[in-house]
């Protein structure tokens, strides 16, 4: 801390502030040692880090009291602690001439201490403690060359992760989430407890591989698979399910929220089965193979109990959000041009399909599409600013404790708790099916040649085209939303023709469209072209004792 400046002035504390970013701690801890356990059989090397920051945010001051009803700073400045610890293993052993086995181990914590990302707006009653407990990865590798050409391999991993959110110290389960806009300036605008932070983003991850590979002196031919299996689950925890909206320390409205609010989905496989060989003709090498993936993600049944305001509620399994299946050709080669060994001529195209795992699951989950928080008019007939003091809550509409005084006005949506229309719909053709999954293909060519001795240049074409891109579509508007209107344009020389006349193709939307979009293939409406084009030249040259100098232009 003492081996930072502060350029905190005069004129700065004038305007309101009394602090300034700092570091106040910073470390990084990392003893390591391996070694053999057992002569020319098992060997382990293993670590330990710890590692992590302390640091203040300016403007950021601690809440006097944590269960107080308005926010009032101390004079101590908040501290932002964020810290890790790993604890890591790696064994080796060889089982016999021909098996050999690698076990690793990586335990792993992290520790957020306040809000991820820090800010004066919030104070430190509303920042959550995150935590990953727990958080490991477990892995496991086997390979065996049964003989000088077939060697077999195979592995798997296992990491489950959640990276949770707690209520910090002091902060007791019924404390409201408080927000105020109207907070004089350089106070926190909320207090009290986090509104949305709290609960899991748990999920779990199972990798597994295999493979075989032949070699001979003109093929090396390779088959094998990859699978991936995954599963997450999401809470929101809010405090009372219910937070408190203030302006200028009056209460305003309330927001309401359908606890339990959990979401799971599963991604049941990301498989590729694949097939490739690199073979040897004279002067030329070809590596051709293909790829089969597969990818079947849902969103799981979920019993969902009973919360304040919401009944028990089941939603069925979504099945096949998406399925895709593709077949993926990949094909390149290298020639000897001249057959020197001064000229190489190298061409590949292979086509790719893009990344994906939870997200179309998430958008179509039920509970997703359930009105999970509705707001509502309040003022505090009792003077407590305690809501379930002053109105019914389970009662959607206007009702108070006190006749004859306003407490809570009624829900902004009766549909609360309830499945409403789903505003993202994907069409059944882009989710499930062969070849319907988003891709790409790449194209390339070069050549590269030795002109003088340790001086090379290279020249290379690149081409990538996108298919399968998705096109969105708000099935609530049509033309009749919108109305053409024109304005007049004034008559000025400096306008094309001198101005005059209308400016007309203009339209206005006239009424709030409410979203219900269809997420469908472009090619339906003429489609997305999405093309790279580059070009490469580079020039390398050795010039002797270990100097290199290399330049070039890329387009």
């Amino acid at each position: 801390e003492g081996w930072q400046s502060d350029n905190l002035d005069e004129e700065q504390i004038a305007r309101g502030l009394r602090s300034g970013n700092r570091i106040n701690r910073i470390w990084d801890v990392n003893p390591a040692a391996g070694g053999p356990i057992v002569r020319d059989r098992l060997w382990v090397y293993a670590s330990y880090r710890h590692w992590g920051t302390y640091n203040t945010v300016a403007g950021s001051f601690k809440d006097r009291d944590f269960s107080a009803l308005f926010y009032e700073p101390t004079d101590e400045q908040n501290l932002f602690p964020v810290w890790h610890q790993s604890g890591v293993a790696r064994f080796t052993t060889q089982l016999n001439q021909r098996h050999k086995l690698n076990l690793y181990y990586d335990w792993q914590y992290t520790y957020f201490g306040n809000c991820f990302v820090p800010t004066l707006l919030t104070a430190i009653s509303a920042c959550p403690e995150f935590k990953n407990i727990p958080q490991y990865i477990v892995q496991g590798s086997w390979s065996s060359p049964v003989t000088n050409k077939l060697l077999l391999e195979a592995g798997g991993t296992i990491t489950p992760q959640d990276f949770h959110g707690y209520r910090r110290p002091g902060v007791s389960p019924t404390q409201f989430a408080i927000s105020d806009p109207l907070s004089p300036p350089g106070s926190p605008t909320l207090w009290g407890s986090s509104p949305t932070s709290y609960g899991y983003n748990r999920s779990d991850q199972m990798n597994f591989r295999g493979s075989a590979s032949y070699v001979t002196g003109s093929h090396a031919v390779k088959v094998g698979f990859t699978l991936l299996h995954a599963w997450r689950f999401n809470t929101q925890e809010p405090n009372n399910s219910v937070t408190l909206s203030l302006r200028n320390r009056q209460p305003f409205s309330i927001t309401q929220y359908a606890t339990p609010i959990q979401f799971h989905e599963t991604l049941r496989y990301n498989m590729g089965l694949y097939a490739q060989d690199q073979w040897r003709v004279r002067r030329m090498t070809l590596n051709y193979g293909v790829r089969l993936d597969f990818l079947n993600a849902r969103v799981d049944a979920q019993e969902i109990a009973a919360g304040p305001f919401t009944p028990a509620r089941r939603f069925d399994a979504v099945e096949n959000v998406p399925n895709w299946k593709d077949v993926d050709p990949r094909f390149g080669l290298s020639y000897d041009l001249f057959g020197d060994g001064r000229t190489a001529l190298k061409a590949s195209i292979g086509r790719y399909v893009v990344g994906e795992s939870y997200t179309i699951a998430r958008a179509v989950n039920p509970v997703q599409s359930t009105v999970n928080q509705v707001t509502r008019t309040w003022s505090s007939a009792s003077g407590t600013y305690n809501p379930f003091v002053d109105c019914d809550l389970s009662n959607p509409a206007a009702n108070s404790r006190f006749p004859g005084q306003a407490a809570c006005g009624p829900i902004n949506n009766p549909l609360f708790g309830q499945v409403a229309t789903r505003t993202t719909n994907y069409d059944p053709a882009i989710v499930d099916g062969w070849h319907v999954r988003p891709n790409n293909w790449e194209f390339q060519v070069s050549v590269q040649r030795e002109v003088v001795p340790r001086v090379s240049v290279y020249a290379g074409y690149t081409r990538r085209w996108f298919g399968n891109l998705f096109a969105t579509r708000n099935l609530n508007v049509s033309n009749a939303d919108y109305t053409h209107y024109c304005v007049p344009v004034p008559s000025d020389p400096r306008l094309p023709g001198g101005g005059g006349g209308e400016r007309c193709g203009l339209y206005d939307v006239n009424r709030i469209i409410a979203p219900n979009n269809l997420i469908f293939n472009s090619s339906s409406v003429g489609g997305i072209d999405d093309v790279y084009d580059g070009f490469d030249l580079d020039v390398n040259a050795r010039l002797g004792r270990g100097v290199l100098l290399s330049g070039g232009v890329s387009l």
